[in-house]
């Protein structure tokens, strides 16, 4: 199965209230100096637990579940081909 790199970029600040301020001392900055979150599961729980903006943690919901699409397709396309030949 396919990893996936995915992020979520926060360009203001105000985004980030209500998340602890360790963990956004934590994120990386880009080259714009906005913030990058990653959809790795230290990264997503935080956020969908603390963010106090409703669009973030719908964007970083929305980016995790998506991890490693359209990748996995194919993967996914024999898994089901196998399947549909034992059965």
């Amino acid at each position: 199965i396919n990893a996936d790199t995915a992020t979520v970029t926060v360009r203001d600040q105000k985004e980030l209230a209500g998340l602890p301020p360790d963990f956004v001392e934590s994120l990386k900055r880009d080259a714009q100096g906005q913030w990058v979150i990653p959809t790795d599961a230290s990264a997503v729980q935080p956020v969908i637990s603390y963010a106090s903006d409703e669009s973030l943690r719908k964007r970083l919901y929305l980016a995790w579940r998506n991890k490693a699409y359209p990748g996995n397709i194919p993967v996914l396309q024999q898994l089901l081909a196998k399947r549909q030949q034992i059965a």
